[in-house]
């Protein structure tokens, strides 16, 4: 109180909340689309304690009782709702999804690889069967190595991709090996893609 009485005008105090509760947050959004991803957004801003100060302050601003009990219950209600989806469903959906796919349509003796241990984890969430059937790429290189046509040529290889910025170069690579592929895109942040890829005889 007394710093803010003494020392900061009203407009000053609200530009460096304002910059305390977004600074943060753009400069992590600016170099995750720049540089590499260093974020899931959809996590970060609820994690900023400036926001759920302002949120808080926000409701107990409103004057009308009535008003203000409904906005913390649905505050509450939303919070509550969130909370109980993370505890039954853990995992990303988009797995899962990659996972159906998978079941209808590999065939005995394609093989999946799932890029980076990360991602390793949800999918033997979800995956019914052997374990041992999803291999890891621990790197991009490893990734290349993996997917090349050495490998069972005219047999398919299931790739589980999440890096979107090295997805352009993990493409090109597959068109310079004339690979046949087809990537589909299951949502997320940042988005997974399931790629299928095969070459020919």
């Amino acid at each position: 109180e007394l710093a803010y009485s003494t020392k900061l005008s009203h407009g000053e105090s609200h530009l460096l909340v304002m910059l305390w509760m977004f600074a943060p947050v753009a400069l992590v959004v600016i170099w995750s689309h720049v540089g590499k991803p260093a974020l899931n957004a959809r996590y970060l801003m609820y994690c900023s304690l400036a926001f759920n100060i302002l949120v808080g302050a926000g409701a107990m601003a409103i004057r009308h009782n009535m008003l203000r009990n409904l906005s913390i219950a649905a505050l509450l209600a939303l919070s509550g709702y969130q909370s109980l989806a993370m505890t039954r469903t853990p995992m990303r959906p988009d797995y899962a999804t990659a996972v159906q796919i998978l079941a209808h349509e590999m065939e005995r003796h394609d093989r999946i690889v799932v890029m980076k241990g990360l991602n390793l984890m949800p999918m033997r969430q979800y995956w019914r069967g052997d374990d041992s059937r999803l291999e890891l790429a621990g790197s991009e290189p490893d990734l290349f190595e993996k997917t090349g046509a050495s490998h069972d040529p005219g047999a398919t290889t299931w790739v589980v991709f999440w890096r979107w910025d090295r997805r352009d170069e993990f493409e090109a690579h597959l068109r310079e090996r004339t690979a046949q592929f087809e990537r589909r895109v299951l949502g997320g942040m940042p988005p997974l893609y399931l790629y299928r890829i095969s070459y020919k005889d």
